[in-house]
Parts: C-alpha cells; structure tokens; sequence
C-alpha cells in the first residue's frame, strides 16, 4: 500500500449500500412484513421499497459515490451494475488499498433515511458477517464496537 504518509489512513466517512438481502434476511421476524426490500421498478431500475416512504429509493442515486457526475441517473440502475466495492467486502478492500486505506469507519444509507423503525440491528447483523471475514473493513457507523460480539 503505496500512502503519502507514513501512518495509516483511516476513512471516518465511507459507505456501504446494502445488498438486497441485508433487511430481508436479518431483521427480526416480528418487522419482516415491513423490511426495506430491493425490487426491480421496472425502467425505474431497482429501488429500495421502505415502510411509511411515499416514493422508493432509486439504487443508482443512493450509491452514486465515486461516480461521474455525467454517469449519475435519476432511473434506471440496477444493483447488479453498481460499483462493487460498495457492496461487496473483497472488492472494498482491493478499492480501500488502490487508495492507500487502511480501514474506514462505514455506514448505511437507509437508516439515515429515518424509516419508520430502527434498522440497525439488522443492518448490524449483516455487515458483523462480513467484519468477521475481513477485519479491515471498518466498524458499522453508529454501534459500539461490543455490539459486534452480538
């Protein structure tokens, strides 16, 4: 890892976007019937469909990080097209060494997007998965890290 310092640089702002999955399959059973879930909008391309939103939330804009701004659409994107190092834990790590990071602190988008209950113990769930095979991805914005260990 080539850095222009000699100390490790650490990314207090990264990002992640949740693979479909990551309400579906973690939340508690109770809330299942109201978990976030991507869905193919048809020429709209894959949205995230939220309890108590009025409109879902277009992919290619919540994960337009890193994008030309001529390459940023308002439909049509789809989860399989987007950049992989926003979702997938080995791709980030190559991306996180092509840039000289040595670990990030990431978070969520949808939560942010104050949904009608707590999503963090899923969204938590799913990235300890990926935590546990790659330490150096980063510690879940907004968790203490002893809620890992859960």
């Amino acid at each position: 890892m080539t850095t222009l310092t000699d100390r490790p640089i650490i990314s207090a702002d990264s990002h992640i976007t949740e693979p479909p999955e990551t309400y579906v399959d973690y939340i508690d059973k109770a809330y299942l019937d109201r978990a976030p879930r991507m869905v193919d909008h048809g020429a709209d391309g894959d949205v995230f469909v939220i309890d108590g939103f009025k409109r879902p939330i277009n992919i290619g804009t919540a994960a337009a990080a890193g994008k030309p701004p001529d390459q940023i659409r308002a439909k049509g994107d789809h989860f399989k097209d987007l950049h992989r190092g926003g979702w997938d834990p080995t791709a980030r790590l190559a991306d996180q060494a092509r840039d000289g990071v040595a670990a990030g602190q990431v978070g969520q988008w949808i939560s942010k997007a104050r949904p009608t209950f707590n999503l963090r113990r899923p969204y938590t769930r799913a990235l300890r998965l990926s935590l546990q095979r790659h330490q150096r991805l980063g510690v879940p914005a907004g968790i203490k890290t002893g809620d890992l260990a859960r």
